[in-house]
């Protein structure tokens, strides 16, 4: 139920998206629509398994991924994709922060990508860091400025979804090149879930 009625919000947003007056407006309405199905893709995969604990981050963010490139990658574009999700069993309570850290890291990366070049690249992948450690890193080739100026907000809503999931953020910038390295804390086994 959760699922659908956020994809109903997704819908209503839509006819919004439709009847913006500006350019500004449409840029917002369609920021606050994907990270709507970003929790809708999470809610899907929660339930779709009789284990509510424990869900494999792989499909999570390669669902996440999909429905972002669909929209985000412009007819005519030549972007190499590269994508490479370990499966790595996670918490459910940290489904939501890891699915939305990664949407952020995506859209912004898209927003920023030279996508007419022939070199324009995106690369994201999840792998285990440690025993218990994981790395999220999103890099892409550097060329465009976005047309309409950003608040600031993606940065912030990374840095706080980092924090959800204890983990630390290391940026790495070059001419031509932007990585986001997130490595955070996955535990062996579920949380213990008290119930009072």
């Amino acid at each position: 139920r959760v699922k659908n009625n956020l994809q109903l919000i997704s819908s209503i947003m839509n006819m919004q998206i439709r009847q913006a007056k500006t350019e500004d407006a449409r840029f917002v309405l369609r920021r606050l629509q994907e990270r709507i199905l970003s929790l809708a893709t999470v809610h899907k995969n929660l339930y779709q398994d009789d284990n509510l604990v424990r869900v494999d981050a792989k499909v999570l963010l390669e669902e996440v991924m999909g429905q972002l490139l669909k929209v985000g990658l412009g007819p005519g574009g030549h972007v190499k994709i590269t994508q490479d999700f370990e499966r790595i069993s996670i918490d459910a309570d940290d489904a939501a922060p890891l699915t939305l850290l990664t949407s952020e890291a995506i859209t912004n990366a898209l927003k920023y990508l030279p996508q007419s070049s022939h070199d324009a690249r995106l690369e994201a992948n999840l792998r285990l860091f440690g025993p218990e450690e994981a790395r999220l890193t999103v890099t892409n080739s550097l060329g465009r400025v976005p047309s309409v100026t950003g608040t600031g907000l993606g940065s912030r809503l990374i840095d706080a979804f980092a924090r959800q999931l204890n983990g630390q953020v290391e940026v790495e910038q070059t001419d031509s090149t932007y990585t986001l390295n997130v490595t955070f804390h996955v535990p062996k086994t579920a949380k213990q879930i008290y119930d009072y």
